[in-house]
């Protein structure tokens, strides 16, 4: 009942925190609430009538995953962790079968876009160069406490910057303006518009003034190529698990903690629901999101000012446009026919494990207004990915795992008791139209914000617990005067995407609080 370690919440955050610590040869144990670890990254036989069929609910890809250490410094490879390299992970597509797909290769895109618009390949270009710069100067940023990234380290980026004045104006601009501006005033054709779109959107609010700089997120494809993990991101949290018993860390899943203790030298461990209490000698390392933290587990009496004041505002899908998915487990292959035949005789290129998005840029527009109202726009846009296509490990030969996306208000008119069929419905319905084989349903699961946010303590069903505003990152994560892994409660470190440097599939909160833990903890 006592450990060194203990870290609250086994997704791949907590894992990679547990792994760093037991590698040192700390004691750890990692406390999930769910029966299974992953979190957002899990993958599961949700229906019981697939057992052998792995859904995703959350995260399917590493590109991020795949800028860092992590891989190589934990061994991963030796516990059965592979990826498989898609070689263009995300892609639009229209209803007659048209396709604009993003390929790792930055020229080979370029052309790709140049078939919509040679104005749109140029631009695209002219901005990849700014926007490698931009990320050769963020990463390494990234590797370190957020407490570490000082003026000397911003100026010394800033002038690595000035002698690209180009590149330096383009950033400039998208800097002052939200994305979906940035991306009318950057692109005219609808198909990159509209692509560009739905990636700006998954990675935070597109429609906030800073935002634009989220249209330098896509670059990182350019720099490390999309994977996506064999057994879908199951098959990372599978790893992670093997590899940190093998340092002797423990796992125990269906075990929420109900609050962490803390006496006058700190955090000292937890009370678990059931009333249950764990000790940890060096630390607490909180990898769920810290409205959860500071919010409900953390006594008030133990908090500034500061953070009682500011938590109940970290911004969380603060424009009210959440995650909405159905997973599908289908006794058939699935096949986009249409995309697929008009690649066949364009290039041949197969993009059936391509990630497909449906709409024109005025739907995107028109969805994320009605979402900041509490509704669903007129033709909501689809995100479409046949993960069984790359990954044969997930499904039995021939039949099929769909993973489909969309976004809904946090709580619609109604509540998602009564909207929750509905929408599900109106999102296969669309799927549908670009995919031939959902037709043979074995069953599915679906998630609705609201589900996402009672299953994985995600407020409001954020999948990186606090908007990836530029606002909201390095020491401004989650909030001013809370940045850095170690908090102000001694012993207690935040490990989870709400810290710097963010989220998605990145692992790089976990290791920061593994260090700044390991650091203050002997």
């Amino acid at each position: 009942m006592q450990y060194d370690y203990l870290v609250i919440g086994g997704g791949h955050n907590g894992l990679i925190a547990a792994n760093y610590l037991a590698k040192s040869g700390a004691s750890v144990a990692v406390l999930e609430q769910q029966p299974y670890l992953g979190g957002m990254a899990a993958s599961h036989a949700h229906v019981a009538a697939a057992p052998q069929h792995r859904l995703s609910q959350g995260a399917i890809d590493a590109v991020f995953l795949k800028t860092t250490p992590i891989i190589e410094e934990l061994g991963l490879r030796q516990h059965g962790f592979a990826l498989i390299d898609i070689e263009a992970g995300y892609g639009w597509t229209d209803g007659d079968g048209e396709t604009l797909c993003l390929f790792n290769d930055a020229a080979r895109t370029a052309r790709e876009i140049a078939r919509f618009s040679p104005a749109d390949a140029r631009r695209y270009a002219d901005l990849q160069h700014a926007f490698k710069g931009l990320l050769g100067l963020q990463l390494p940023l990234f590797g370190k406490a957020a407490t570490e990234i000082g003026t000397f380290d911003m100026v010394k980026a800033a002038l690595r910057m000035v002698g690209d004045r180009a590149a330096r104006k383009a950033l400039a601009s998208l800097a002052v303006c939200s994305a979906h501006e940035a991306i009318a005033a950057n692109f005219e054709s609808d198909a990159l518009r509209s692509l560009y779109a739905y990636w700006c959107e998954i990675a935070g609010p597109g429609d906030v003034d800073g935002s634009g700089l989220n249209l330098a997120s896509l670059a990182v494809i350019h720099q490390v190529g999309c994977a996506r993990p064999r057994g879908s991101m199951g098959g990372l949290i599978d790893a992670l698990e093997r590899c940190l018993v093998s340092h002797g860390g423990v796992v125990h899943t269906g075990t929420p903690v109900a609050r962490i203790l803390v006496d006058d030298h700190g955090a000292r461990g937890v009370q678990l629901a059931d009333g249950r209490e764990l000790d940890a000698r060096h630390g607490v390392l909180a990898s769920c999101a810290p409205q959860i933290t500071f919010g409900q587990l953390l006594p008030a009496e133990t908090q500034s000012v500061n953070s009682r004041a500011r938590v109940p505002f970290l911004p969380a899908n603060a424009n009210n446009m959440c995650p909405f998915k159905v997973d599908m487990a289908v006794a058939g292959p699935l096949r986009f026919t249409k995309a697929q035949r008009r690649r066949d005789a364009l290039d041949g290129f197969d993009v059936g494990a391509t990630s497909l998005v449906s709409g024109s840029f005025d739907d995107h527009l028109d969805h994320a207004a009605a979402l900041r109202l509490g509704r669903m726009g007129r033709r909501p846009p689809t995100w479409m990915t046949v993960l069984s296509h790359a990954d044969s490990s997930i499904a039995p030969e021939g039949q099929g795992v769909a993973y489909l996306y969309t976004s809904a208000p946090a709580q619609p008119e109604g509540g998602w008791d009564l909207q929750a069929a509905r929408v599900a419905a109106d999102l296969v319905g669309s799927a549908a139209g670009f995919l031939d084989g959902l037709e043979a349903e074995i069953g599915r699961c679906v998630t609705t914000p609201a589900d996402f946010e009672r299953q994985y303590a995600t407020p409001r069903g954020c999948l990186y617990h606090v908007d990836m505003l530029p606002t909201r990152m390095m020491a401004n994560r989650p909030a001013p005067g809370m940045g850095g892994s170690a908090t102000e409660v001694r012993g207690l470190y935040l490990a989870g995407s709400g810290s710097h440097p963010g989220g998605g599939v990145f692992g790089m909160p976990g290791v920061l609080a593994a260090r700044a833990a390991l650091a203050n903890g002997h």
